[in-house]
This record gives C-alpha cells, sequence and structure tokens, in this order.
C-alpha cells in the first residue's frame, strides 16, 4: 500500500482547501437565496463523484444537490412532521448516494434511505447528548457518534439502536467532535476540545491517551481544537485537522501523530477533512 509523506499530505490539502474554495464559491453563485438567507451552515458532504452533496445548518436546515451544487433543494423532515423538534445539525454523512445520517442538538439523529430528500428521526436514541459527529464503516456493521460530555455512541445495526460509551474518561466536559471506527470495529480514534485524542485497539473498552509530537498543542493555556479526521477503511492512517493552521498525521492507527503545517505563515482554524 503507498504511503505519503506529511509534506506531501500538506500539499494535497492545500489543493483541496482550494478546490472546495472555488466548490463553495460556485455553491454561493448558483444559489444565492437558499444558502445566504441568514442561517449558519455546520457541515457539507459530497458522494465520491462529487454529483450528489449535502449541506446541515442551524435551525434544522438540510440541503441537497443532484448535479454537483449547481442547484440546491431543501429536504424534507419527516421528524418535524412526527413531532420532534429538530434544531442545529451539525454534521452529515452519506455511506452510498442513498443511505445517509444527520447528527445535532439535543441528541437528535436523523436517517435518510432516498438521498437525503427525506429524513426520519432515529426512533432509540439514547440520550440528549449534542451530537456533533456521524460515521460509519463501508461494511455498515458499525457506527459511531462523537458527542459532548466525553461520550461516544456506537451502532451495530446501521444507526437503528446505539449504546453509549463513556470509557474515554478526562474533563466530562470536553465536547468530542470526531470520532472513526475501523471496520471490523476494533480500532477507534476520538478527538475533540482542548487537545483531545485517544484511540482503542479492543473495542472501545479502553482508551489511551495518543501522543503528539508537538506538545503545544495539548499545554495548558493553549490546548488546542482538534475538530476532524479521515482514515483509510483499516483506520491505519489518518489525517486530523485542528486550530492554527495544524494538521496532524498518524500510521498507526491513531497511537502516535506527527505535526507539520500548510504554512509557516497559515495560522487558521482548519476545521475539516473528506477524501
Amino acid at each position: 500500500m503507498k504511503s505519503f509523506s506529511l509534506r506531501t499530505i500538506a500539499i494535497l490539502l492545500v489543493i483541496l482547501s482550494q478546490l472546495y474554495s472555488a466548490r463553495a464559491q460556485r455553491i454561493v453563485n448558483y444559489v444565492p437565496d437558499v444558502i445566504n438567507n441568514g442561517i449558519n451552515y455546520n457541515s457539507i458532504f459530497f458522494s465520491g463523484e462529487g454529483r450528489k452533496g449535502w449541506i446541515t445548518g442551524d435551525q434544522g436546515k438540510i440541503l441537497y444537490t443532484e448535479n454537483g451544487g449547481k442547484n440546491w433543494k431543501e429536504a424534507d423532515l419527516m421528524a418535524e412532521k412526527e413531532g420532534r423538534t429538530v434544531g442545529r445539525l451539525n454534521n452529515v454523512f452519506f455511506a452510498n448516494d442513498s443511505l445517509g445520517w444527520v447528527v445535532g442538538e439535543n441528541g437528535n439523529i436523523l436517517l435518510s434511505r432516498d438521498g437525503g430528500i427525506h429524513w426520519r428521526a432515529a426512533t432509540q436514541v439514547p440520550g440528549h447528548q449534542n451530537v456533533n459527529s456521524i460515521f460509519f464503516t463501508a461494511n455498515l456493521r458499525f457506527g459511531v457518534a462523537a458527542c459532548d460530555n466525553a461520550q461516544i455512541w456506537i451502532s451495530q445495526d446501521t444507526g437503528r439502536t446505539w449504546i453509549v460509551n463513556n470509557n474515554i474518561g478526562g474533563q466530562q466536559d470536553h465536547r468530542m467532535l470526531d470520532a472513526r471506527i475501523s471496520s471490523d470495529g476494533k480500532h477507534l480514534v476520538v478527538c475533540g476540545k482542548y487537545g483531545s485524542l485517544v484511540h482503542s485497539d479492543n473495542g472501545g473498552t479502553h482508551f489511551s491517551d495518543a501522543y503528539i509530537d508537538d506538545p503545544a498543542i495539548r499545554r495548558e493555556g493553549t490546548r488546542e481544537h482538534i475538530y476532524r479526521m479521515h482514515f483509510s477503511a483499516d483506520c491505519a492512517r489518518g489525517v486530523a485537522s485542528c486550530e492554527s493552521g495544524h494538521i496532524l498525521a498518524t500510521t498507526d492507527s491513531g497511537r502516535t501523530w506527527k505535526t507539520t503545517t500548510l504554512h509557516p505563515n497559515h495560522h487558521k482554524n482548519i476545521t475539516g477533512t473528506q477524501r
């Protein structure tokens, strides 16, 4: 399997950021009335071919496109019609062009089986924590959601039911912002605010703090938030985006991380990654 140096990863991220910036500009140009409506949008996800895409935001807003962002439509929230209160939606993830999930505040997990046109609420949600991200493995055997209060939820039935995992430890007021799980359910990596970055090699029974080669990321008074991650299917190789322009990279399932930056003078927050 081909490996990539930190320099190569940094260059790829620069190129991706430019491409996404151009795509975002096209989106704004095409649909000013839909996007520029005073709503804060928090997450964007495109399918592998880039034809279908989804955006989530505050006030329960979900938009979808079927032509690469040229036109956008507002999704039908069946969950609200069924009596569910849907507020801020933090993250969207699609396993394929049809099956996707959206998560948000107050324990909201919404499911779509028709490409994001209609959304229904999950019926067996284990609590009312704010849910900040969601991810499913390609084989759909495992799903993981990152929540507030140092908590993650794990599903083994495509999101119909969830098991609460409180084994991360640490400060209970820490928000977990992203989580990844391997296709066999063995390896988990979770990141969040104030330099939170932990890993598990036993399905989440026990978590350990990951080693980061730059101590400044976790130094008292300057602890950086670690926002988003992207991993290979086996959860062996991954990258994470941080505050102050830092990028972390791992090749050992999240046990150790090396730090780089997009540019020596780039100190802006990098809040997302997507393949």
